[in-house]
């Protein structure tokens, strides 16, 4: 079957419809603190690491577009490229769409660094008692508020993706288009 088929672009669209958009606000990047200390392990550094909560598990993270830590993004971009193989995406309406998708991508996987730190800020500076403590906690809302304009971002590039394949989808349903004169 051929990735641009009506079969495959059928697949390719029900895999993007099957996508999510969470916002998460990257709570993986907080910092474990017990009895208001925080949690540490050497990790081979000359000081010990703050212990993170984790990640989410592998499969919420496979269909997360918002996430710092999925491939799912790269469904989007294969959609991308198939629409624009099938002929229905012209190189004018694709390159914006790619470009758009790729930007929106490493702005979130800059955002997890971003966020990993102010936490781990957070998180010292309140183990501290630090007078700082809120400009911290103020930082860390900034960031999840703008986790949270990222994922409105990739929620609106996969609905624009989607209305694309449901075109495609449709247009083949018809048949062959006929050949131009």
């Amino acid at each position: 079957m051929a990735a641009d088929s009506p079969e495959s672009l059928r697949a390719l669209r029900d895999r993007v419809a099957s996508l999510q958009v969470t916002r998460c606000r990257m709570l993986h990047e907080r910092v474990r603190v017990e009895n208001g200390v925080v949690l540490r392990v050497w990790r081979g550094e000359p000081e010990p690491t703050p212990v993170r909560v984790g990640l989410c598990s592998p499969e919420e993270r496979a269909r997360n577009l918002a996430c710092g830590h999925t491939m799912a993004r790269y469904v989007l971009l294969d959609a991308v490229a198939a629409l624009r193989a099938a002929g229905r995406l012209t190189d004018a309406e694709h390159d914006p769409l790619r470009r758009a998708l790729e930007s929106v991508s490493d702005a979130i996987h800059l955002l997890d660094h971003r966020k990993g730190h102010a936490e781990k800020a957070l998180a010292l500076r309140s183990e501290a008692d630090s007078s700082s403590r809120n400009e911290s906690a103020a930082e860390v809302r900034r960031l999840e508020e703008e986790h949270d304009a990222l994922a409105g971002r990739i929620r609106e590039l996969q609905g624009a993706v989607l209305a694309r394949l449901d075109a495609a989808v449709r247009g083949s349903a018809a048949g062959p288009e006929p050949e131009p004169n």
